[in-house]
């Protein structure tokens, strides 16, 4: 197998064992500012995984 497709199809498989322990966190949001002037909902899951993903396709590129 290549190593340029063996290497992103690890870091997936990392992202799904993470988001699959951290599911039961998706519920549990914190209050962030935003510009300081208002909040959004920042899910610690979501930010984790899609974090992943950004490290998967550095990877890839």
């Amino acid at each position: 197998m290549s190593l340029a497709i063996y290497l992103p199809e690890a870091e997936l498989q990392v992202a799904l064992r993470t988001a699959t322990r951290l599911q039961h966190f998706v519920a549990r949001h914190r209050k962030a500012k935003w510009g300081g002037l208002k909040f959004a909902t920042v899910s610690h899951a979501i930010h984790l995984l899609e974090t992943k993903f950004q490290v998967a396709l550095r990877t890839v590129a």
